[in-house]
Protein backbone atom coordinates (compact mmCIF):
# COMPACT_ATOMS: atom_id res chain seq x y z
CA UNK A 1 0.00 0.00 0.00
CA UNK A 2 2.99 2.41 0.79
CA UNK A 3 4.51 1.65 -2.68
CA UNK A 4 1.47 2.26 -4.29
CA UNK A 5 0.69 5.90 -2.28
CA UNK A 6 4.21 7.04 -2.62
CA UNK A 7 6.10 6.28 -6.00
CA UNK A 8 3.48 7.42 -8.34
CA UNK A 9 4.09 10.93 -6.70
CA UNK A 10 7.62 11.20 -6.65
CA UNK A 11 9.58 13.17 -8.85
CA UNK A 12 9.78 11.92 -12.47
CA UNK A 13 12.03 14.51 -13.51
CA UNK A 14 14.87 13.76 -11.21
CA UNK A 15 13.54 9.65 -10.82
CA UNK A 16 13.10 7.36 -13.54
CA UNK A 17 11.11 4.04 -11.15
CA UNK A 18 9.93 0.75 -11.83
CA UNK A 19 8.75 -1.68 -9.42
CA UNK A 20 9.52 -4.94 -9.26
CA UNK A 21 7.37 -8.18 -8.07
CA UNK A 22 8.85 -11.19 -7.24
CA UNK A 23 5.10 -12.62 -6.71
CA UNK A 24 2.04 -12.99 -8.84
CA UNK A 25 0.69 -9.53 -9.03
CA UNK A 26 -2.13 -8.18 -6.65
CA UNK A 27 -4.78 -5.49 -6.56
CA UNK A 28 -2.10 -2.20 -6.26
CA UNK A 29 -0.55 -3.66 -9.83
CA UNK A 30 -3.67 -1.55 -11.78
CA UNK A 31 -2.86 1.30 -9.56
CA UNK A 32 0.72 1.19 -10.21
CA UNK A 33 0.02 1.16 -14.15
CA UNK A 34 -2.59 3.50 -14.31
CA UNK A 35 0.05 6.02 -12.25
CA UNK A 36 2.28 5.35 -15.58
CA UNK A 37 5.00 3.40 -13.18
CA UNK A 38 6.46 0.83 -15.04
CA UNK A 39 5.43 -2.55 -13.63
CA UNK A 40 8.04 -5.76 -14.08
CA UNK A 41 6.03 -8.73 -13.47
CA UNK A 42 8.39 -12.12 -14.28
CA UNK A 43 6.35 -14.07 -12.17
CA UNK A 44 2.27 -14.96 -13.52
CA UNK A 45 1.97 -17.61 -10.14
CA UNK A 46 2.84 -17.72 -6.53
CA UNK A 47 5.23 -20.76 -6.51
CA UNK A 48 7.12 -22.35 -4.26
CA UNK A 49 6.46 -20.32 -1.25
CA UNK A 50 4.87 -17.38 -1.12
CA UNK A 51 6.92 -14.40 -1.31
CA UNK A 52 4.41 -11.64 -1.13
CA UNK A 53 6.70 -8.80 -1.25
CA UNK A 54 7.98 -5.91 -4.25
CA UNK A 55 11.52 -4.76 -4.90
CA UNK A 56 11.55 -1.49 -6.66
CA UNK A 57 14.13 -0.54 -8.71
CA UNK A 58 15.24 3.48 -9.33
CA UNK A 59 17.36 4.44 -12.03
CA UNK A 60 19.14 7.73 -11.86
CA UNK A 61 18.40 10.30 -14.50
CA UNK A 62 19.12 13.76 -12.72
CA UNK A 63 23.31 14.05 -14.41
CA UNK A 64 24.48 12.03 -11.02
CA UNK A 65 27.70 9.54 -12.43
CA UNK A 66 28.30 6.76 -11.61
CA UNK A 67 30.88 3.88 -11.71
CA UNK A 68 30.94 2.54 -15.13
CA UNK A 69 30.12 -1.22 -16.05
CA UNK A 70 32.23 -3.28 -18.36
CA UNK A 71 31.27 -2.12 -21.51
CA UNK A 72 30.48 -6.31 -22.91
CA UNK A 73 29.36 -8.50 -20.43
CA UNK A 74 29.29 -11.91 -21.83
CA UNK A 75 25.93 -12.86 -20.49
CA UNK A 76 26.55 -16.59 -21.28
CA UNK A 77 29.57 -16.40 -18.92
CA UNK A 78 27.49 -14.86 -16.08
CA UNK A 79 25.45 -17.17 -14.73
CA UNK A 80 28.44 -19.59 -14.38
CA UNK A 81 30.51 -17.32 -12.68
CA UNK A 82 27.60 -15.46 -10.59
CA UNK A 83 26.05 -18.85 -9.22
CA UNK A 84 29.56 -20.13 -7.88
CA UNK A 85 29.21 -16.55 -6.03
CA UNK A 86 26.03 -17.33 -4.92
CA UNK A 87 26.17 -20.44 -3.26
CA UNK A 88 28.93 -19.44 -1.32
CA UNK A 89 26.70 -16.30 -0.08
CA UNK A 90 23.76 -18.51 0.57
CA UNK A 91 25.69 -21.01 2.47
CA UNK A 92 26.82 -18.24 4.71
CA UNK A 93 23.14 -18.08 5.52
CA UNK A 94 22.11 -21.47 5.81
CA UNK A 95 23.14 -23.32 9.13
CA UNK A 96 24.79 -26.84 7.69
CA UNK A 97 22.19 -28.98 9.79
CA UNK A 98 19.37 -27.47 7.77
CA UNK A 99 20.81 -27.20 4.60
CA UNK A 100 18.99 -30.03 2.81
CA UNK A 101 15.95 -28.72 4.77
CA UNK A 102 16.20 -25.29 2.54
CA UNK A 103 17.31 -26.59 -0.23
CA UNK A 104 14.58 -25.88 -2.58
CA UNK A 105 13.89 -22.69 -0.48
CA UNK A 106 17.62 -21.74 -1.86
CA UNK A 107 17.11 -22.59 -5.50
CA UNK A 108 13.89 -20.99 -5.06
CA UNK A 109 15.63 -17.92 -3.84
CA UNK A 110 18.74 -18.50 -6.22
CA UNK A 111 16.64 -18.77 -9.32
CA UNK A 112 14.82 -15.60 -8.32
CA UNK A 113 18.44 -13.43 -7.62
CA UNK A 114 19.52 -14.18 -10.85
CA UNK A 115 16.92 -13.15 -12.85
CA UNK A 116 16.70 -10.15 -11.08
CA UNK A 117 20.53 -9.54 -10.93
CA UNK A 118 20.13 -10.12 -14.92
CA UNK A 119 17.54 -7.37 -15.22
CA UNK A 120 19.21 -4.58 -13.06
CA UNK A 121 22.30 -5.03 -15.09
CA UNK A 122 20.41 -5.54 -18.83
CA UNK A 123 18.67 -1.77 -17.32
CA UNK A 124 21.02 -0.31 -15.80
CA UNK A 125 19.14 0.48 -12.60
CA UNK A 126 21.57 1.14 -9.62
CA UNK A 127 19.72 1.88 -6.52
CA UNK A 128 17.54 -1.35 -5.46
CA UNK A 129 14.89 -0.52 -2.94
CA UNK A 130 13.79 -3.65 -1.30
CA UNK A 131 10.67 -4.17 0.78
CA UNK A 132 9.94 -6.18 3.53
CA UNK A 133 12.33 -8.84 3.97
CA UNK A 134 12.08 -11.58 1.42
CA UNK A 135 12.70 -8.82 -1.23
CA UNK A 136 15.46 -7.61 0.63
CA UNK A 137 16.91 -10.96 0.55
CA UNK A 138 16.31 -11.48 -2.90
CA UNK A 139 17.07 -7.39 -3.59
CA UNK A 140 20.25 -7.80 -1.95
CA UNK A 141 21.63 -10.85 -3.51
CA UNK A 142 21.25 -9.39 -6.46
CA UNK A 143 22.67 -5.83 -5.68
CA UNK A 144 25.61 -7.37 -4.13
CA UNK A 145 26.63 -9.87 -7.51
CA UNK A 146 27.01 -6.80 -9.68
CA UNK A 147 28.96 -3.42 -9.23
CA UNK A 148 27.78 0.53 -8.27
CA UNK A 149 24.38 -0.57 -7.04
CA UNK A 150 23.42 1.28 -4.21
CA UNK A 151 21.18 -0.62 -1.73
CA UNK A 152 17.82 0.65 0.26
CA UNK A 153 16.00 -1.86 2.60
CA UNK A 154 12.68 -0.28 4.31
CA UNK A 155 11.89 -2.14 7.78
CA UNK A 156 8.00 -1.98 8.13
CA UNK A 157 7.14 -4.83 10.96
CA UNK A 158 8.74 -5.54 14.09
CA UNK A 159 11.12 -8.63 13.98
CA UNK A 160 9.36 -10.81 14.94
CA UNK A 161 9.54 -13.04 12.16
CA UNK A 162 13.36 -13.52 12.33
CA UNK A 163 12.41 -15.90 14.73
CA UNK A 164 9.69 -17.69 12.90
CA UNK A 165 12.31 -17.41 9.73
CA UNK A 166 16.12 -18.44 10.73
CA UNK A 167 17.23 -18.15 7.21
CA UNK A 168 15.78 -14.83 6.82
CA UNK A 169 17.58 -13.63 10.50
CA UNK A 170 20.94 -15.03 9.30
CA UNK A 171 20.66 -13.78 5.98
CA UNK A 172 19.81 -9.87 7.51
CA UNK A 173 22.18 -9.67 10.37
CA UNK A 174 25.47 -11.67 8.87
CA UNK A 175 25.21 -10.60 5.43
CA UNK A 176 22.65 -8.11 4.27
CA UNK A 177 23.24 -5.32 7.15
CA UNK A 178 26.76 -5.08 6.12
CA UNK A 179 26.19 -4.32 2.53
CA UNK A 180 23.26 -1.97 2.69
CA UNK A 181 23.66 1.67 2.10
CA UNK A 182 20.46 3.05 4.09
CA UNK A 183 17.22 1.37 5.83
CA UNK A 184 14.00 3.57 6.12
CA UNK A 185 11.79 2.62 8.78
CA UNK A 186 8.32 3.72 9.79
CA UNK A 187 8.69 3.65 13.71
CA UNK A 188 10.95 4.33 16.70
CA UNK A 189 10.01 0.75 17.73
CA UNK A 190 11.75 -0.75 14.57
CA UNK A 191 14.67 1.32 14.90
CA UNK A 192 15.33 0.09 17.46
CA UNK A 193 15.37 -3.26 16.42
CA UNK A 194 17.55 -2.44 13.34
CA UNK A 195 19.93 -0.83 16.25
CA UNK A 196 19.95 -4.03 18.33
CA UNK A 197 20.45 -6.16 14.61
CA UNK A 198 23.74 -4.19 14.08
CA UNK A 199 22.51 -1.79 11.85
CA UNK A 200 24.77 1.59 12.51
CA UNK A 201 22.43 4.64 13.87
CA UNK A 202 23.73 7.02 10.87
CA UNK A 203 22.57 4.08 8.14
CA UNK A 204 18.65 4.54 9.68
CA UNK A 205 16.16 7.09 8.18
CA UNK A 206 13.07 7.13 10.43
CA UNK A 207 10.21 7.67 8.03
CA UNK A 208 6.52 7.84 8.97
CA UNK A 209 4.34 6.40 6.31
CA UNK A 210 2.09 8.99 4.36
CA UNK A 211 -1.63 9.79 3.85
CA UNK A 212 -4.01 12.23 1.81
CA UNK A 213 -6.31 12.94 4.45
CA UNK A 214 -8.89 14.32 1.97
CA UNK A 215 -9.60 11.03 0.91
CA UNK A 216 -11.03 9.89 4.19
CA UNK A 217 -12.56 13.40 5.32
CA UNK A 218 -16.60 13.50 5.25
CA UNK A 219 -19.40 15.27 5.65
CA UNK A 220 -22.47 14.64 7.47
CA UNK A 221 -24.41 13.83 4.32
CA UNK A 222 -21.67 11.75 3.39
CA UNK A 223 -22.07 9.75 6.84
CA UNK A 224 -25.34 9.45 6.48
CA UNK A 225 -25.42 8.01 3.17
CA UNK A 226 -22.70 5.64 3.89
CA UNK A 227 -24.45 4.09 6.84
CA UNK A 228 -27.42 3.70 3.81
CA UNK A 229 -25.18 2.09 1.62
CA UNK A 230 -23.98 -0.10 4.31
CA UNK A 231 -27.59 -1.13 5.80
CA UNK A 232 -26.97 0.73 9.18
CA UNK A 233 -29.27 2.79 11.14
CA UNK A 234 -28.20 6.49 12.06
CA UNK A 235 -28.12 6.05 15.64
CA UNK A 236 -26.52 3.24 15.68
CA UNK A 237 -23.33 2.57 17.59
CA UNK A 238 -21.39 1.60 14.97
CA UNK A 239 -17.20 -0.04 15.53
CA UNK A 240 -14.91 -0.78 12.75
CA UNK A 241 -12.03 -3.26 12.38
CA UNK A 242 -9.38 -3.40 9.02
CA UNK A 243 -7.20 -5.78 9.46
CA UNK A 244 -6.66 -9.58 7.54
CA UNK A 245 -8.28 -12.17 9.55
CA UNK A 246 -4.39 -13.28 11.00
CA UNK A 247 -4.78 -14.82 14.66
CA UNK A 248 -1.98 -11.84 15.71
CA UNK A 249 -4.68 -9.47 14.81
CA UNK A 250 -6.88 -10.01 18.04
CA UNK A 251 -10.11 -10.58 16.22
CA UNK A 252 -10.83 -13.16 19.14
CA UNK A 253 -9.97 -10.50 21.76
CA UNK A 254 -12.24 -8.13 20.80
CA UNK A 255 -15.28 -10.83 20.00
CA UNK A 256 -14.59 -12.28 23.66
CA UNK A 257 -14.01 -8.15 24.95
CA UNK A 258 -18.09 -7.10 22.83
CA UNK A 259 -19.39 -10.45 24.06
CA UNK A 260 -18.22 -9.31 28.30
CA UNK A 261 -20.10 -6.22 27.60
CA UNK A 262 -22.46 -6.69 25.20
CA UNK A 263 -25.53 -5.21 27.64
CA UNK A 264 -23.94 -2.42 28.98
CA UNK A 265 -23.77 -1.09 25.54
CA UNK A 266 -26.22 0.76 23.48
CA UNK A 267 -28.84 -1.40 21.86
CA UNK A 268 -28.17 -2.86 18.71
CA UNK A 269 -24.62 -1.79 18.65
CA UNK A 270 -22.59 -3.63 15.36
CA UNK A 271 -18.86 -4.45 14.65
CA UNK A 272 -18.01 -4.13 11.04
CA UNK A 273 -14.59 -6.29 9.98
CA UNK A 274 -13.30 -5.57 7.12
CA UNK A 275 -10.34 -7.95 5.73
CA UNK A 276 -9.67 -11.09 4.24
CA UNK A 277 -10.07 -14.60 5.28
CA UNK A 278 -6.78 -16.05 6.43
CA UNK A 279 -6.18 -19.92 6.64
CA UNK A 280 -9.95 -20.17 7.00
CA UNK A 281 -10.42 -17.81 10.25
CA UNK A 282 -13.45 -16.28 9.43
CA UNK A 283 -15.65 -19.51 9.80
CA UNK A 284 -13.76 -20.03 13.67
CA UNK A 285 -14.06 -16.16 14.06
CA UNK A 286 -18.25 -16.59 13.41
CA UNK A 287 -18.56 -19.56 15.32
CA UNK A 288 -17.07 -18.26 18.56
CA UNK A 289 -19.60 -14.93 17.52
CA UNK A 290 -22.64 -17.47 17.75
CA UNK A 291 -21.44 -19.22 21.08
CA UNK A 292 -21.19 -15.84 22.69
CA UNK A 293 -24.75 -15.00 21.26
CA UNK A 294 -23.38 -11.46 19.56
CA UNK A 295 -23.65 -13.12 16.15
CA UNK A 296 -25.95 -10.79 15.21
CA UNK A 297 -23.91 -8.00 16.14
CA UNK A 298 -21.00 -8.64 14.32
CA UNK A 299 -20.56 -8.06 10.17
CA UNK A 300 -17.94 -9.70 8.35
CA UNK A 301 -16.96 -7.68 5.15
CA UNK A 302 -14.16 -9.70 3.94
CA UNK A 303 -11.69 -7.89 1.28
CA UNK A 304 -13.39 -3.89 1.33
CA UNK A 305 -12.00 -1.62 -0.99
CA UNK A 306 -13.69 1.32 0.11
CA UNK A 307 -12.29 1.84 3.55
CA UNK A 308 -13.38 6.00 3.14
CA UNK A 309 -16.86 4.71 3.43
CA UNK A 310 -16.24 2.26 5.58
CA UNK A 311 -15.18 4.90 8.03
CA UNK A 312 -17.32 7.73 7.65
CA UNK A 313 -19.90 4.93 9.11
CA UNK A 314 -17.78 4.45 12.05
CA UNK A 315 -18.03 6.10 15.59
CA UNK A 316 -15.21 3.62 17.50
CA UNK A 317 -12.27 2.55 15.26
CA UNK A 318 -10.33 -0.50 17.49
CA UNK A 319 -7.53 -2.17 16.12
CA UNK A 320 -6.52 -5.37 19.07
CA UNK A 321 -3.11 -6.51 17.69
CA UNK A 322 -0.94 -8.48 19.34
CA UNK A 323 2.11 -6.81 16.95
CA UNK A 324 2.55 -4.14 14.80
CA UNK A 325 4.50 -2.00 12.87
CA UNK A 326 2.80 1.34 12.03
CA UNK A 327 -0.73 0.34 10.98
CA UNK A 328 -2.18 2.14 8.00
CA UNK A 329 -5.72 1.28 9.11
CA UNK A 330 -4.91 3.96 12.17
CA UNK A 331 -3.52 6.36 10.34
CA UNK A 332 -6.79 6.13 8.16
CA UNK A 333 -9.40 6.22 11.11
CA UNK A 334 -7.56 9.69 12.31
CA UNK A 335 -8.15 10.68 8.80
CA UNK A 336 -11.63 10.28 9.45
CA UNK A 337 -11.84 12.01 12.29
CA UNK A 338 -12.23 8.92 14.51
CA UNK A 339 -11.29 7.77 17.88
CA UNK A 340 -9.12 4.62 18.09
CA UNK A 341 -8.99 1.48 20.74
CA UNK A 342 -5.82 -0.10 19.81
CA UNK A 343 -3.19 -1.93 21.89
CA UNK A 344 -0.37 -0.53 22.97
CA UNK A 345 2.62 -2.25 20.21
CA UNK A 346 5.02 -1.78 17.74
CA UNK A 347 4.63 2.02 16.38
CA UNK A 348 1.15 2.38 17.50
CA UNK A 349 2.13 4.96 20.73
CA UNK A 350 3.66 7.12 18.34
CA UNK A 351 0.39 7.20 16.23
CA UNK A 352 -2.15 7.25 18.78
CA UNK A 353 -1.68 10.03 22.26
CA UNK A 354 -3.44 7.64 25.07
CA UNK A 355 -6.56 9.77 26.35
CA UNK A 356 -6.34 12.66 23.65
CA UNK A 357 -6.74 10.60 20.32
CA UNK A 358 -7.71 7.26 22.15
CA UNK A 359 -7.40 4.54 24.31
CA UNK A 360 -4.23 2.18 24.42
CA UNK A 361 -4.33 -0.72 26.43
CA UNK A 362 -2.65 -4.45 26.83
CA UNK A 363 -2.55 -6.48 23.94
CA UNK A 364 -4.01 -9.88 24.69
CA UNK A 365 -6.60 -8.50 27.61
CA UNK A 366 -9.79 -8.29 26.34
CA UNK A 367 -11.22 -7.14 29.81
CA UNK A 368 -9.29 -3.75 29.18
CA UNK A 369 -10.22 -3.66 25.70
CA UNK A 370 -13.72 -3.68 26.88
CA UNK A 371 -13.50 -1.47 29.50
CA UNK A 372 -12.16 1.26 26.63
CA UNK A 373 -15.23 0.36 24.22
CA UNK A 374 -17.26 0.64 27.57
CA UNK A 375 -15.93 3.97 27.95
CA UNK A 376 -16.04 5.46 24.78
CA UNK A 377 -19.44 4.05 23.66
CA UNK A 378 -21.55 6.06 25.86
CA UNK A 379 -19.06 9.41 25.47
CA UNK A 380 -20.23 11.05 22.26
CA UNK A 381 -18.68 14.78 22.53
CA UNK A 382 -15.33 12.43 24.19
CA UNK A 383 -15.71 10.39 20.56
CA UNK A 384 -16.35 13.63 18.72
CA UNK A 385 -12.86 15.52 20.62
CA UNK A 386 -10.76 12.86 20.28
CA UNK A 387 -11.85 12.32 16.40
CA UNK A 388 -10.92 16.26 15.98
CA UNK A 389 -7.34 15.84 17.80
CA UNK A 390 -6.89 12.58 15.71
CA UNK A 391 -7.50 14.35 12.17
CA UNK A 392 -5.38 17.03 12.67
CA UNK A 393 -2.45 15.20 13.78
CA UNK A 394 -3.03 13.51 10.30
CA UNK A 395 -3.15 16.59 8.24
CA UNK A 396 0.28 18.03 10.12
CA UNK A 397 2.47 14.87 11.21
CA UNK A 398 1.31 12.20 8.64
CA UNK A 399 0.73 13.74 5.56
CA UNK A 400 1.50 12.20 2.00
CA UNK A 401 3.81 15.28 0.87
CA UNK A 402 6.10 14.23 4.02
CA UNK A 403 6.48 10.38 2.78
CA UNK A 404 7.13 11.48 -0.53
CA UNK A 405 9.56 14.30 0.35
CA UNK A 406 11.18 11.62 2.61
CA UNK A 407 11.57 9.36 -0.07
CA UNK A 408 13.41 11.24 -2.76
CA UNK A 409 15.85 12.61 0.33
CA UNK A 410 16.61 9.10 0.51
CA UNK A 411 17.42 8.57 -2.99
CA UNK A 412 19.09 11.56 -3.62
CA UNK A 413 21.42 11.29 -0.48
CA UNK A 414 22.32 6.84 -1.38
CA UNK A 415 23.13 8.40 -4.91
CA UNK A 416 26.36 10.82 -3.85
Amino acid sequence: MDIARNVPRIDRDRFELQVYTLYASGELASKLQSAGIRLIQPYSTDNDIQVGVAAAGVLRSDGVRWRELPKRLKWREFPKRLKSRLLTELVKIAPIRRLVEIASTSAFVGRRVLTLARYLHTNEIYIVHCFLPSAYLIGGLAASLLPGRKLIMSRVSLNFYQSRLLYLKIAERRLLHRRVDSVACNTLAIWRDLVGEGVPAKKITLLYNGIDASDYASTDAQKLEARRLLGLQYGQLVLTVVANLFPYKGHIDLITALSDYATRLPANWRLLCAGRDIDGNQATLLRLARELKIADNVTFLGYFEDIPRLLAASDIHVLPSHEEGLPNSILEAMAAGLPVIATRVGGIPELIEHGTGGILVQRKNPQELGDAILALAHDPLGRAAMGAHNARRAKTMFTLEQSVHGYEQLYTRVSR
